[in-house]
């Protein structure tokens, strides 16, 4: 049975963990969806009233461990936020928390040991549209001089 989560809460409220199943296509999105993305999460920190909505998640239980929820639409998206979030949290700590264990890429180690650790090490062995999604976002976020502001913003207002 699916579920679908529409939280409108904040990340400090929101204690829910995905796993992406192995039977979901490896991460695929493209420079110009990751730039859409943070364009759009921009856009929304520029306005006075910076909420972003990122959608509905379809999701179901996973068989084996019943804290966590396979993400069954929605996990390309979820995916690209958790990259935004590891390159964020260095200008807003917590990011951190909200991060740890939160995304499981089942069955694909070599991309759930990039996505904890985006070292150069483990870079080499991932899928190669992660790598390069890290890196869209890291010239990205490291191009805007208000860096901190915009790392809090999004995550105080992307429900």
């Amino acid at each position: 049975m699916n579920q679908q989560f529409d939280t409108g809460i904040s990340p400090e409220d929101c204690k829910q963990k995905f796993r992406i199943p192995l039977y979901q296509r490896p991460y695929a999105w493209t420079t110009e969806q990751v730039m859409q993305l943070l364009l759009d999460l921009k856009a929304a920190y520029e306005k006075t009233k910076p909420d972003y909505y990122i959608g509905i998640l379809s999701v179901a239980p996973t068989a084996t461990d019943r804290s966590r929820y396979d993400l069954i639409d929605g996990q390309q998206r979820i995916t690209t936020l958790m990259l935004i979030a590891k390159v964020l949290k260095e200008h807003y700590g917590k990011w951190e928390e909200f991060i740890k264990d939160r995304l499981d890429v089942y069955g694909r180690e070599e991309d759930r040991a990039f996505l904890y650790d985006l070292s150069p090490e483990a870079a080499l062995k991932c899928n190669a549209k992660l790598r390069e999604a890290v890196d869209v976002i890291s010239r990205f976020i490291n191009s805007d001089s208000d860096r901190r502001a915009f790392a809090e913003c999004v995550y105080n207002h992307t429900p």
